[in-house]
């Protein structure tokens, strides 16, 4: 957070009118770290930054639906796969005999 606090500071230097693009993206950010893993989700937002220095008419209030399905959605199911493999091995060491 304070990371993020410093990057705000600067951007509103520098385009005092994004202060609205900035507080949702604060908001994207905040609830995808509840739902995501926080690699997953410092890596959407350093991918998503990026991209923005790249793009300068993007916006930081649209989520980018391609980085969000292959970094945050793809991730999450890999970890959900894993758990879920990892129970039945579980189980099936259990029930061995």
């Amino acid at each position: 957070l304070e990371a993020w606090s410093i990057y705000e500071a600067l951007v509103m230097d520098v385009a005092p009118l994004r202060y609205k693009e900035l507080a949702r993206y604060r908001d994207v950010i905040q609830k995808a770290n509840r739902k995501f893993v926080w690699s997953a989700v410092y890596n959407y937002d350093a991918q998503f930054r990026l991209s923005l220095n790249l793009n300068t008419s993007a916006r930081f209030d649209t989520v980018d639906t391609t980085l969000y399905t292959t970094i945050l959605d793809l991730l999450h199911y890999v970890i959900i796969t894993c758990i879920f493999t990892y129970t039945l091995v579980c189980i099936n060491h259990a029930l061995a005999p």
